[in-house]
């Protein structure tokens, strides 16, 4: 039971590295085929409250790559066709990463005060 339950894990893992491979020489040959799809950007803030406000940024064209996974860099144009709305965490940093940067910035210049 164990040498089967090896064996088709062995058998899963070399198919999809055989898939990612394959999918990675095919959009090499293929002269690293791109394209664009509309997406529609909304960005997310956590309010108080556990509540939650969406603001619409509006639509842009993000590039895109013809294949079945991410290549060089750009999600592929069927996963971005499948989800139009992409939507972008509102606190990119948090209050410890804020402080720390100040603190550094203002060493760099040779502030004193608070920091």
């Amino acid at each position: 039971m164990k040498r089967w339950i090896l064996w088709v894990a062995v058998v899963l893992v070399m198919g999809f590295a055989a898939l990612y491979g394959g999918d990675c020489a095919v959009f090499k040959l293929r002269g690293s085929p791109q394209s664009s799809v509309t997406v529609s950007h909304m960005l997310v803030v956590p309010l108080k409250g556990s509540k939650t406000e969406y603001d619409y940024l509006g639509t842009a064209d993000q590039p895109c790559a013809r294949a079945l996974f991410p290549q060089a860099g750009l999600s592929p144009c069927w996963r971005l066709r499948r989800n139009p709305n992409q939507q972008t965490n509102g606190l990119l940093q948090n209050s410890r990463e804020i402080d720390f940067t100040q603190r550094l910035e203002a060493r760099k210049s040779g502030k004193k005060g608070r920091f």
